[in-house]
């Protein structure tokens, strides 16, 4: 499970994505729109470092 620091290093990651790729958020239907993007690559990411991780144990439990 990732950790507090590492979730928050995502979330900014996430939001300076969205940021390049939406415009200004007025309305609240354009907020909503905001968030689910920030979460929908939220979970890209923590799915990228979970494979990751997943293949690093898989490699470690082959070597030994």
């Amino acid at each position: 499970m990732p950790s507090e620091n590492s979730k928050a290093k995502i979330r900014k990651r996430a939001e300076e994505q969205v940021r390049h790729q939406s415009r200004a958020m007025e309305t609240p239907t354009e907020k909503l729109i905001y968030e689910l993007n920030v979460h929908q690559i939220e979970l890209e990411m923590q799915n990228d470092e979970l494979r990751a991780s997943q293949e690093e144990l898989q490699r470690a439990r082959r070597q030994y």
